[in-house]
């Protein structure tokens, strides 16, 4: 009997703390998030036409998310910039898939690291039909990825909990 339960407990955990790291994203090779890091990369703003919007497994990420999706810009020099927005599961990353069409322009607040591929970023935030979605806090910390087991599924994503709704509160 004290075995069942240890074993029912185990498996609880298992199923409430691995969202959480399914959904996490490192970065390329980096052992510790953007986000952790004490130096931050700077944010630059980018802007282009929507070309394609991209959901697969990002295979340039040390990540622990499945698929990220990205949009795919062509700039006015006709560079066509690659945008990471996020885990493709991520809610805010869905909502702002649906709002998107080929053609559209879209401008984006944006930042790359110097292990990244030349002309790709991780979005901050994305500005398109004179609405601003918001990605990343000052931090750059992802808003999907909010304190505890499960975060950006408790708070990060409806905004909930004390103070802004990042970090733990109170």
């Amino acid at each position: 009997m004290k075995s069942r339960v240890v074993a029912v407990a185990a498996t609880v955990v298992a199923v409430v703390v691995c969202p959480s790291f399914v959904f996490a994203q490192k970065g390329m090779g980096d052992p510790i998030g953007v986000a952790r890091q004490s130096v931050k990369p700077e944010v630059t703003s980018l802007s282009g036409e929507l070309t394609a919007v991209e959901t697969h497994p990002c295979e340039k990420t040390t990540g622990h998310a499945l698929a990220g999706t990205h949009i795919l810009l062509k700039n006015s020099n006709g560079e066509t910039l690659n945008v990471h927005l996020g885990p493709a599961e991520a809610d805010v990353v869905k909502g702002i898939v649906k709002q998107l069409a080929v053609g559209k322009n879209i401008s984006a607040a944006a930042f790359r690291t110097d292990k990244m591929p030349k002309l790709n970023f991780v979005a901050v935030s994305l500005t398109f039909d004179d609405k601003t979605v918001v990605l990343r806090d000052e931090g750059l910390r992802p808003v999907w990825a909010g304190e505890g087991p499960r975060g950006w599924q408790q708070r990060g994503m409806r905004g909930r909990g004390h103070g802004r709704g990042w970090g733990r509160g109170w």
